[in-house]
């Protein structure tokens, strides 16, 4: 996209807290994640004053965008998602997902990068379960619209996101994040408080984007750019990797039948920055977050969050 813009540990087990204090339940360390180094969940219960007053956040809508380098329609998609984003600054989470099954996606000759990841092919399989379908499109909060999750063109982008932005969502997502540059970890912590009881199960997603990355972007060839490509096209939301299990997240307290109002998970995790090429900038990467149901073939989004990678 184009011009956008501490957690309680008790050993090695899942902390529940209580007035008593640290109650050990089993083991709480996840080493599954491949881009993560261990995942630390504890979970606690508000008080009855907190559980009053406790109310939803506004909705942050999620979008992630399959776009590619060498698709002209895609540079217009994106000053589309650029426009929705100034004016929902605080609401709107864009991943730019760039797949490798469609050739629109392949760098044009002379880039200097190559964004496609397996990690975007693997995340539409997951949420569409037949991979993506053309360029551009989007998964808006990953709710259908005509039956089909999958929005093709950047047309009714903007209608849908604007429909779901009013949303009353059952959970709240709070995020931080800090990187220590010289072991290269980073400690991101994702705090979901229940606002209403769910008795669905869902799943947590964590992903690195990184901005301010220069290429060549192909373009609608106009009069002041008959080439049809920018050389020095300003990339932001790349998507560079995926912190929780790729590609369909991690469980929220799937054990527990119904989520009460006021139940608190707060998951750690401890992510090793990746290396790949190109490098990245952990002073340019932000960590976006989302938890989506695991309802069979319903994976919407009900709420999603983001904060800079290094403070």
């Amino acid at each position: 996209m184009k011009k956008l813009l501490s957690a309680l540990l008790c050993g090695s087990a899942i902390v529940y807290i209580s007035s008593t204090g640290c109650k050990e339940i089993g083991p709480a360390v996840n080493l599954s994640p491949a881009a993560s180094v261990g995942m630390v969940d504890s979970v606690s219960t508000l008080s009855s004053a907190q559980i009053a007053a406790l109310t939803a956040d506004p909705h942050s809508v999620l979008v992630e965008e399959f776009t590619g380098q060498s698709c002209s329609n895609c540079a217009p998609a994106h000053t589309s998602l650029d426009n929705q984003v100034a004016t929902n600054p605080s609401h709107i989470n864009v991943i730019c997902l760039f797949p490798y099954s469609i050739p629109q996606a392949l760098p044009p000759t002379g880039a200097v990068h190559d964004f496609r990841d397996s990690a975007s092919q693997n995340i539409a399989n997951y949420v569409s379960g037949n991979g993506v379908g053309a360029l551009p499109s989007a998964y808006i909060d990953r709710v259908p619209t005509s039956g089909n999750v999958e929005v093709d063109g950047s047309g009714p982008w903007s209608g849908l996101i604007n429909g779901l932005l009013p949303a009353t969502d059952s959970v709240n997502l709070a995020l931080q994040s800090s990187y220590n540059s010289t072991t290269g970890l980073a400690t991101i912590i994702a705090t979901v408080t229940y606002a209403s009881p769910v008795s669905t199960k869902q799943n947590l997603s964590v992903v690195v984007v990184e901005d301010t990355m220069y290429d060549i972007q192909e373009v609608p060839v106009t009069t002041t750019d008959p080439t049809g490509f920018e050389n020095t096209y300003l990339y932001t939301c790349v998507f560079r990797d995926m912190v929780s299990t790729a590609p369909s997240g991690d469980p929220v307290l799937d054990t527990v039948a119904t989520k009460v109002k006021g139940r608190v998970l707060k998951r750690t995790y401890t992510y090793k920055l990746k290396t790949t090429t190109p490098a990245i900038n952990p002073a340019h990467c932000r960590v976006i977050a989302y938890i989506n149901s695991t309802n069979g073939a319903d994976k919407h989004i009900l709420q999603s969050a983001q904060t800079k990678f290094t403070p």
